[in-house]
């Protein structure tokens, strides 16, 4: 795989995750604004957080200045990108679908299923799940009334359809989601997108649907949807609880 954008390890939330620098990403992406100007509002308007989504470099310059490098986790670089609605945002978030797809493959170890000692150890692996399985279903049982009905293979819902779930208009899910910063709009008339944190949370998503223009060119848009956890969260804020 070719490499777009150099990706390199940083501890972020005490754990060793990848990361990009997001000034090579304000380059590929073809910013016009200001890396500093760009990167600043894009941390506000997302609420991004500091040691959390990135972690802050002091670079001292040959010249004895000094300049402050953003090293951003994959997946503020994904939203990132995704929120620039063009080709290079599009090229790059697949980029760092791929990587991530990568490391999961180095990260997960194969096991030699011939030797013993391997064998004995996933045994005694999932007898120790097995043992734990009572807990966890007690701790999932009040969690899964409110996903009754939800199902749906891909586990992701528009927010009419969402709406449609939760009982209520489509317009005061969109004013209640706004109001208790689940979502935002970039501008007026501008799409709506999920905030970090609501992602991270595993709450909602954001994937990128391709759609074709008359003249025979895609235009690439972010799709807000709304998680079944998302929905079970949802469920308990409006009406108080699970019934």
């Amino acid at each position: 795989m070719n490499t777009l954008i150099e990706i390199r390890e940083q501890v972020v939330d005490q754990e060793t995750v990848q990361t990009v620098n997001a000034r090579d990403l304000h380059t590929f992406l073809e910013i016009k604004a200001r890396f500093n100007d760009w990167i600043k509002n894009r941390i506000k308007e997302c609420k991004f957080l500091e040691n959390i989504n990135f972690i802050t470099l002091t670079k001292n310059l040959v010249s004895g200045g000094k300049v402050k490098e953003y090293h951003i986790t994959l997946d503020m670089a994904k939203h990132l990108s995704m929120i620039e609605r063009n080709d290079k945002g599009h090229e790059a978030r697949q980029y760092f679908i791929k990587c991530e797809r990568l490391l999961k493959q180095v990260a997960t170890p194969q096991v030699d299923y011939s030797k013993p000692e391997a064998l004995l150890g996933v045994l005694n692996h999932l007898q120790s799940q097995i043992e734990q399985k009572d807990h966890v279903i007690a701790e999932l049982a009040p969690k899964a009334k409110a996903l009754d009905g939800l199902k749906r293979s891909d586990g992701l819902f528009g927010l009419i359809e969402a709406a449609k779930m939760l009982e209520v208009r489509p317009k005061d899910l969109t004013d209640y989601l706004r109001k208790h910063d689940w979502v935002y709009r970039r501008a007026p008339g501008a799409p709506l997108l999920p905030y970090q944190d609501k992602i991270k949370k595993g709450f909602m998503d954001c994937p990128a649907i391709t759609i074709q223009r008359p003249d025979g060119t895609e235009k690439v848009l972010p799709s807000t949807k709304i998680t079944s956890r998302g929905l079970a969260c949802l469920r308990e804020q409006i009406y108080g609880g699970v019934q």
